[in-house]
């Protein structure tokens, strides 16, 4: 086949979903992560999925929906956080969280701590509505079912795709209500048209737990794209706290229907670096990940690097797209027909090219080949030529992703910035060569000279190896006198920088800063070191 016949996958797994031809050839080619167990998560044994930006969280919630939703009596459902939940959206948010105190008995200047009411509040009134509009029955629908029904209802508001929409304008605690719905719930009909809004949680609450659910049906809620952009740090406060509590939400929501026997499981996603970030406005979530969370990861491998899971990605999609079984014979024989040139770039094998120009992410596959494709849609294989073509175009783009990750943390001047500090400059270095370099550009740009001026020098670094931009290399001398080559990033399970070791930039960004990497710069390397003899393994 010619390359610009074969379908490699989308960068953003919802496009895998878009038409039913890509779906069938996304589930039958794909591949879970070894340390993923699909029934720890059916059963809510696990309910959190964390990992680095492209590891393939999307793919694996839309998979776990594939698959579970092949029994008849399961349902699936998406909430996206970015896609439903526009700024102004989240301005309301927080303006309801602060107005769900009476503000006689509350500051008015001050900002809301917690979102965990509204979220309680959001996922109820959305269990109901769904189950009412798919007549979906999770629950004998006796007179607690319409009561709990007529206690979600008796506030207006229009329920759309936006998050926001599901949420009641409330004011000094209170919110306007349909009394002859309410008194269904309640028991009275209200005399002002009002009523606390704490008070109709607690209420659906309360009804919640007398539900007689029906055990022979099951609705998985996926909860997707919990990303966090920094815009300025009121905003960034803001958000971050609503992502905190939508996971502790979770949390509690997932403990509640398990004790109660309800059948609904909240199954979240969310970035590492956004978890690094939350975990510093409060609350404790770390444990709760931890205890129910895995982490998506593709690190953890040892052998014959055709086995690697991500060569077996491309391995599998090649497959699908000559629609070949999967054995022996044909895995050997495919990959060696679509990437003949079995050593490349000065002798690498290519399977070992192709993963450390990646940050071992399912994305950086994907994005690899299709950049490869289209620059040789003709071609019949994967050629050194074909790789050559696409090392500047692949960077820039793998640059892109990385800064994507640091806005988390920096605005977008902030990371022009950053650009410049690597740019033209070196692919190895010391945190000393590193200061040495952020004090001379910091004479002419102000942005890094706050830096400078913060201190915040060593927090950068930190940042950008927790994104994969830079790792550590350096030696360990063994007992027989012998050097190894020690290789550090994060996504190879290295969790901090070492900062009195050498710093080199990710293998794949150096095209795109034009960074140096020759000779002279490694023979200085291994001077600094002082070491004589060296052998090198895979890291």
């Amino acid at each position: 086949m010619k390359l610009k016949e074969i379908y490699f996958g989308s960068i953003d797994a919802k496009e895998e979903f878009s038409n039913n031809s890509k779906k069938s050839s996304f589930e039958k080619s794909f591949l879970v992560p070894d340390n993923v167990n699909l029934k720890d998560f059916e059963s809510r044994e696990k309910y959190f999925l964390y990992g680095m930006k492209g590891t393939g969280k999307t793919a694996l919630l839309r998979y776990m929906s594939l698959q579970f939703s092949r029994n008849p009596y399961v349902k699936t459902s998406f909430v996206l956080f970015k896609s439903n939940f526009t700024e102004d959206d989240r301005k309301l948010f927080n303006s309801e969280a602060v107005n769900i105190i009476n503000r006689d008995e509350f500051n008015k200047n001050s900002e809301s701590d917690d979102f965990e009411n509204i979220w309680i509040w959001f996922f109820l009134k959305y269990i109901v509505d769904y189950c009412e509009k798919n007549s979906f029955s999770l629950f004998t629908k006796d007179d607690n079912w319409k009561k709990l029904v007529s206690c979600v209802s008796c506030i207006g508001v229009n329920a759309t795709k936006r998050i926001s929409d599901f949420l009641p304008r409330i004011e000094n605690g209170e919110v306007s209500i349909d009394a002859k719905i309410a008194k269904i719930s309640f028991g009275f009909e209200p005399a002002n048209q009002k009523m606390r809004f704490l008070d109709i949680i607690r209420k659906a609450e309360e009804l919640l737990e007398a539900l007689k659910p029906d055990t022979t049906q099951k609705l998985y809620l996926f909860i997707d794209e919990l990303e966090l952009e920094y815009s300025n740090q009121k905003n960034y406060s803001r958000d971050a706290k609503i992502i905190r509590d939508l996971i502790v939400v979770t949390k509690k929501l997932n403990s509640r229907f398990s004790e109660l026997g309800i059948p609904i499981y909240c199954i979240t996603s969310v970035r590492s670096e956004v978890l690094t970030a939350v975990e510093s406005v409060g609350k404790e979530i770390n444990k709760c990940i931890e205890d129910y969370g895995t982490m998506i990861s593709w690190h953890q491998f040892s052998g014959n690097l055709k086995e690697h899971p991500l060569i077996q990605i491309i391995i599998k999609r090649l497959l699908a797209a000559e629609n070949l079984p999967e054995n022996d014979k044909t895995t050997s024989e495919i990959f060696n027909r679509y990437f003949p040139d079995a050593k490349i770039m000065n002798g690498t094998p290519v399977e070992k090219y192709i993963l450390h120009n990646t940050w071992y992410r399912p994305r950086d596959i994907v994005r690899f080949l299709n950049l490869a494709k289209d620059a040789y849609p003709c071609e019949t294989c994967f050629s050194q030529k074909v790789f050559e073509s696409i090392r500047k175009k692949y960077s820039t783009s793998s640059w892109t992703d990385c800064m994507e990750e640091m806005k988390a943390h920096y605005d977008s001047e902030s990371l022009k910035a950053i650009v410049s500090i690597f740019s033209g400059w070196r692919s190895s270095f010391s945190k000393a060569d590193f200061d040495v370099r952020l004090n001379d550009l910091s004479q002419s740009d102000r942005r890094l000279s706050d830096i400078i001026d913060k201190k915040q020098a060593p927090l950068l670094l930190e940042r950008l190896y927790h994104v994969g931009v830079i790792g550590n290399k350096y030696y360990e001398r063994k007992w027989d006198g012998r050097s190894v080559t020690r290789i550090r990033y994060v996504f190879r399970g290295d969790e901090n920088i070492l900062l009195n070791q050498d710093i080199i930039l990710h293998k794949a960004l150096i095209p795109y800063f034009s960074a140096s990497s020759n000779v002279a710069e490694n023979e200085q390397f291994k001077k600094r070191n002082n070491h004589t003899t060296y052998y090198y393994t895979l890291g």
